[in-house]
């Protein structure tokens, strides 16, 4: 039996960490909806990972700081379900004669907000607000060992392709135990984005795995055009409001709908702290950041493994047809250090 070690530097591993990482923004945006005070709202939100560093510590962790997520897509949608109003019908030209109806000519009449939202106002947000994810993480090692692989010989495993569901439907089972809220489709979606990067062959496989001690998510940046969006929504929805109705009846139709209007006013008044009520949003009405921090999680520690191999490893490549040599990998073992990660293992 003998030892083999393979060690890489921090600023390669750093390289390996954030390619993984990056492999998130393959999936499809995450969509939602929620609750907001007097209003529903919809959400679909994707991210870009952009800034990050990974260090490699003499306590045996990997430190993950201040790996910055841009949402990219975010578009929030605003549902408004308006009281039902009646306006016009008001007496413009009473007929002075006694006889006859008492009014010659009224106002026309119309009914607004029969929908249910009323008004839908979307609000793009893209690219205009960043997250920081932080986090302490170990190294784990899983073997992978396949149910498809059935009886097959090691080189029969090595050639023949997996084209079962095995990998997908595991990581569904781990998404939907992760974030119980997410709809099948974002699950199935979300798996199904992963697959490629794990799914090859039949082989059993040794695989590396961050798993977390502690991690972090914080909104840490929104843009100053938030908050003019923001700030600028009470008048795009009066706008709205007033939009179906007849210009010859606007000054009574506001005089009409001032304590709507004013609901309005008061409940999007987010003041001077844009961040602070976005992060309320996001929390608190959709719980986003607990989602996309057990994704991160998740998708570190349990699905796509930051390095993987065969076993037994096909220490001799096949070629002209022949016959590859694999030879049997076992007992691996990780140090790290703030230099260096190493993997020693035993060959067999």
């Amino acid at each position: 039996m003998s030892n083999v070690n393979i060690a890489a530097s921090e600023k390669a591993f750093n390289k390996v960490i954030l390619a993984l990482a990056k492999k998130l923004e393959t999936m499809a945006p995450l969509t939602g909806n929620g609750s907001l005070g007097p209003f529903s709202a919809s959400y679909k939100i994707g991210f870009k990972i952009t800034d990050g560093e990974i260090d490699l510590t003499n306590a045996g962790t990997v430190h993950i700081k201040e790996l910055d997520l841009t949402y990219d897509p975010m578009i929030l949608t605003l549902g408004i379900d308006l009281p039902r109003v009646h306006i016009g019908g008001e007496c413009i030209l009473p007929n002075p004669t006694p006889w006859g109806p008492s009014c010659l000519v009224r106002l026309p009449e119309i009914d607004i907000f029969n929908s249910n939202p009323d008004i839908t106002i979307p609000i793009n947000l893209s690219g205009l607000i960043t997250s920081e994810f932080s986090g302490e993480f170990s190294v784990a090692v899983s073997k992978q060992i396949l149910a498809a692989k059935g009886g097959r010989t090691i080189h029969q495993a090595h050639f023949d392709a997996d084209t079962s569901n095995e990998i997908r439907d595991r990581f569904r089972t781990i998404i939907s135990s992760a974030i119980p809220l997410l709809p099948s489709g974002a699950v199935n979606s979300m798996a199904d984005a992963f697959v490629p990067y794990v799914k090859n062959n039949l082989a059993d496989k040794w695989q590396l795995f961050l798993r977390d001690h502690w991690t972090n998510l914080d909104i840490i940046d929104i843009a100053d055009t938030v908050g003019n969006i923001l700030h600028g929504l009470v008048d795009l929805i009066i706008d709205k409001i007033l939009s179906p109705i007849p210009s010859i009846l606007r000054g009574i139709a506001h005089t009409i709908l001032d304590p709507i209007i004013s609901l309005i006013v008061g409940a999007l008044d987010i003041g001077d702290d844009v961040m602070e009520w976005l992060s309320s949003v996001f929390q608190t009405s959709f719980g986003l950041l607990d989602i996309i921090g057990q994704l991160f999680i998740n998708f570190l520690g349990q699905m796509v493994p930051f390095y993987q191999f065969e076993t037994p490893y096909p220490m001799i490549k096949d070629t002209s047809g022949l016959i590859p040599v694999l030879v049997p990998v076992e007992n691996l073992a990780i140090n790290i250090n703030d230099v260096e990660f190493a993997v020693g293992a035993d060959i067999l």
